[in-house]
């Protein structure tokens, strides 16, 4: 079911865990994340920083 695509949360539910928790202890490394994308958001907020400021979902902080 994870390869397939089905969320976390569903999975839970039909595996009849008693908390996503459960389920995500046992299961979550078979879904898999996007390192890729998140080291480039990474970078983006460091760079941000580094300039002075940095934004969060489009907002400026700092």
């Amino acid at each position: 079911m994870a390869a397939a695509g089905v969320p976390l949360e569903r999975l839970s539910r039909y595996m009849g865990h008693s908390s996503i928790a459960v389920t995500f202890d046992n299961y979550g490394h078979l879904f898999p994340g996007d390192e890729a994308a998140d080291a480039t958001l990474q970078e983006a907020y460091m760079a941000g920083l580094d300039a002075g400021t940095a934004s969060v979902a489009g907002q400026e902080c700092g």
